[in-house]
């Protein structure tokens, strides 16, 4: 009997314990398999973290790298061009900037300088202008000149005085411009000289720079640019604009009229970004050819 009980008390007592122990087995599984699938999901972020780092540092090395700020172009310059003449009837202009010097034009007759001590070829000039042949200046080939022609003009204002309208009073109207005209003539005479002289120092230039100059544009990758001008100021002048990279540049070229021709070749300093204004008159032309 006692044997009987007792096994039956340790079979109550078994019982408990293998659910304990089964449970306990069962939580550890479920543990352990909890512990499993976070490992993997770490390890699955981590992978996608690698693979967009990955992507990020190849997109870095395919973009393309920016210039220095110091290499970046200059900025170009606008250039003004005006041309500005008392002769502009029936022009015509072709005009270029070049980044070199280029062969001026030829002298194809020099130009004898105004009398400024001959008394006596003042007194026929005053009464042939005067009186005899008084002319208009649009005409293409005014008799003596036109130098001659803006020296009585400016010494007829300079005197007061009034053109005769009767024979009796053009020798004495020659006599009294006479004083007046002279220091106009002296005064055209010194700029015709300065003229000579700038188109002497010119062809001088030519000679000694045009091919290295020519060489540097070549490797600049600069050619002429043509300016394009356009009647201004109710026909009295013409202008044109153009936009120039920073450098030396030659504003070259001809206004012609029926019997008179000027040209120009003006050497320019070109900053960046700078606006230029460029005046051109017979005062500064290098050449004037005609009826001058």
């Amino acid at each position: 009997m006692v044997s009987t009980e007792i096994k039956q008390l340790i079979s109550c007592a078994a019982f408990p314990l293998a659910v304990l122990i089964s449970a306990g087995s069962a939580s550890g599984a479920q543990n352990s398999d909890t512990a499993g699938s976070a490992t993997k999901k770490i390890d699955k972020i981590e992978k996608l973290e690698i693979e967009n780092r990955s992507g990020q540092t190849s997109e870095k090395e395919d973009a393309p790298a920016l210039p220095p700020v110091d290499d970046a172009p200059p900025a170009k310059s606008i250039l003004r061009v005006r041309i500005s003449v008392p002769q502009m009837d029936k022009c015509t202009q072709a005009f270029a900037i070049y980044p070199y010097v280029t062969k001026p034009l030829k002298i194809l007759i020099p130009h004898a300088p105004l009398p400024e001590e001959d008394m006596l070829d003042f007194r026929m000039r005053l009464i042939q202008t005067g009186y005899a042949n008084r002319q208009s200046l649009t005409r293409p080939y005014p008799l003596m000149g036109w130098r001659w022609h803006y020296a009585y003009r400016n010494a007829l204002k300079r005197s007061g005085l009034s053109e005769p309208k009767f024979v009796t009073g053009i020798y004495r109207f020659a006599d009294e411009m006479t004083k007046y005209v002279k220091p106009e003539c002296e005064r055209i005479n010194r700029i015709e000289e300065a003229r000579s002289k700038r188109y002497q120092a010119m062809m001088v230039e030519y000679e000694d720079n045009h091919k290295d100059e020519e060489s540097e544009a070549i490797r600049l990758n600069r050619e002429p640019i043509k300016v394009p001008l356009r009647l201004v100021a109710k026909g009295k002048a013409v202008e044109g604009t153009v936009s120039l990279p920073p450098g030396e540049w030659y504003i070259t070229g001809k206004h012609q009229v029926p019997g008179l021709l000027y040209y120009w070749q003006e050497r320019i300093k070109v900053n960046s970004g700078e606006n230029i204004s460029a005046n051109l008159t017979d005062a500064n032309a290098l050449l004037i050819q005609g009826g001058w």
